[in-house]
């Protein structure tokens, strides 16, 4: 699975840092959110 995700962003790795730093941004968000919670 890892070795799949690698030669994906290999033939697009613009597209594959976007979605690494939005999926960053995400949890980051997420995270924040759940812990304004208690």
């Amino acid at each position: 699975m890892v070795e799949g995700m690698v030669g994906c962003l290999r033939r697009s790795a613009g597209f594959g840092l976007v979605a690494g730093i939005g999926a960053l941004a995400l949890a980051a968000v997420g995270a924040s959110r759940f812990s304004r919670e208690e």
